[in-house]
């Protein structure tokens, strides 16, 4: 499937903690961009499946779909579930893997890496946790799984944020404010 040309279509993605959420949010509400997360994509399949919506369960059914649709499997999916009366503006928030990106790509759109300091990234998951149990790490155990997450496993089914990151188009640094996380969004966009 193709979108059409007149769509102006941004990947997000980033480490854990970053904000690519918050970069959404201002994407939407400032630029008029509609904001969709491949998350909740996959959090409503685990509620399908009567699973709890554990890190875990996710990448299993991710591993799962890109294993039978393909690597862009997860973004074709949010394009095809776009309404035609919604915004020709579209973001697409937690790209994991590398072929999500080239979906992006092939459909005229740009991926943006967004990242932050680990403390302060791991200081926001902390007090956002929202009562997961997942997000009950230690700091080091959060090390430890972005370093999995950033180099892959084998058999992960693409899933190796390091490429994602070196395939991005532009990376912003969110260890800061929000306004600044506006001007570097404001920066790209004029691009």
């Amino acid at each position: 499937m193709s979108i059409s040309n007149n769509i102006r279509l941004i990947g997000l993605s980033g480490t854990n903690g970053a904000g690519k959420d918050s970069a959404g949010d201002l994407l939407q509400q400032k630029f008029g961009y509609t904001f969709v997360s491949v998350s909740d994509f996959l959090r409503e399949e685990a509620s399908r499946r009567d699973l709890p919506h554990e890190r875990k369960f996710l990448s299993q059914i991710s591993r799962e779909w890109r294993s039978k649709f393909g690597e862009g499997a997860l973004v074709l999916k949010v394009i095809e579930g776009m309404d035609a009366t919604q915004s020709n503006h579209l973001v697409i928030s937690s790209l994991r893997a590398k072929g999500e990106v080239e979906t992006i790509h092939q459909h005229g759109g740009i991926v943006l890496w967004i990242d932050a300091d680990p403390k302060l990234r791991y200081e926001r998951i902390i007090q956002n946790s929202r009562g997961r149990t997942e997000d009950n790490k230690t700091f080091k155990e959060f090390l430890n799984e972005e370093k999995i997450e950033m180099e892959g496993l084998p058999g992960s089914q693409g899933l190796c944020m390091q490429d994602v990151k070196d395939s991005s188009d532009f990376i912003i640094d969110n260890s800061n404010s929000m306004d600044e996380l506006e001007e570097g969004l404001k920066k790209v966009l004029s691009k």
